[in-house]
């Protein structure tokens, strides 16, 4: 095979990769139970941690494209162990919590008419998950619009960490 054909589906699975790392970490990784900073600092230390293994064993005449190496393997290593806690998690464990949401107001220059805009976040009553920002976020506003409950579906991981595996809005007096 000509060098031109094998570095293009070389280039091709490093951005292949690059996508599953994407969908890892916005599937797996979002749905742990860790604050965003806990998140990125364990994904720093890794990273770290990754280099430091890398200069120690001279991974050098193994891995020839260092940034490649630290940008894509190491965080699909970081991803793929979260998956594997969430794919193998134990007893599943149901939470319900009331809610609320707020109303903000926006407006543009062209249209300058305020507009009610529905928040995607939601405060619990309880405030309990208020600093894990993924469990109290959603992309369709338009479920929590006429609800006020929540009901997560959490279950412990296999390497103990607690995951959210659904969640369901209702509208409860």
């Amino acid at each position: 095979m000509k060098q031109y054909k094998i570095d293009y589906y070389e280039d091709v699975g490093k951005v292949l990769l690059v996508f599953i790392n994407i969908y890892l970490f916005f599937n797996y990784v979002v749905h742990t139970q860790l604050t965003i900073i806990e998140i990125f600092g364990l994904l720093s230390a890794f990273i770290i941690l990754g280099y430091s293994i890398y200069k120690f064993f001279d991974f050098q005449k193994f891995i020839k494209n260092i940034r490649f190496y630290l940008l894509v393997i190491l965080p699909f290593i970081f991803n793929f162990f979260f998956f594997i806690n969430l794919i193998f998690s134990g007893k599943e464990e149901v939470e319900k919590y009331k809610f609320d949401y707020t109303l903000t107001s926006s407006s543009s220059r062209r249209i300058p008419s305020k507009k009610k805009v529905i928040s995607t976040t939601i405060k619990l009553h309880s405030r309990k998950y208020d600093d894990y920002y993924f469990f109290t976020t959603f992309a369709d506003y338009k479920k929590i619009e006429k609800n006020n409950t929540v009901t997560y579906t959490f279950s412990k991981g296999l390497f103990g960490l607690k995951v959210l595996k659904d969640y369901k809005f209702s509208k409860e007096n």
